[in-house]
């Protein structure tokens, strides 16, 4: 988490500076709800993950990285499941399902 994400990305507060973005948005989640599973990835997602995508509901996206935006994408719908991927600018932000 970097100080640049505080405003833009709600999740996240200060004492979160320099934690790994994917663990703790895992545990927020799961306070909020803790009737869901979240799994956390801390490491950049390969083509060999693809077997994750089947297990899961819903898939969510939310890196900075387009290729790993299309990767989502790709495992998502060769697993048939639900992806919601989202980017946000300087002065705007996209949500494609």
């Amino acid at each position: 988490v970097e100080t640049s994400n505080l405003g833009r990305q709600l999740l996240f507060r200060e004492r979160h500076v320099g934690e790994n973005k994917a663990i703790v948005a895992a545990e927020i989640l799961k306070d909020l709800n803790p009737h869901i599973e979240v799994i956390a990835l801390d490491r950049h997602l390969v083509q060999a993950d693809a077997a994750r995508f089947s297990a899961a509901d819903i898939v969510c996206e939310g890196s900075d990285s387009v290729e790993t935006k299309l990767l989502v994408n790709r495992l998502s719908l060769s697993a048939k499941r639900a992806a919601v991927i989202a980017a946000l600018g300087n002065a705007q932000g996209h949500t494609m399902l």
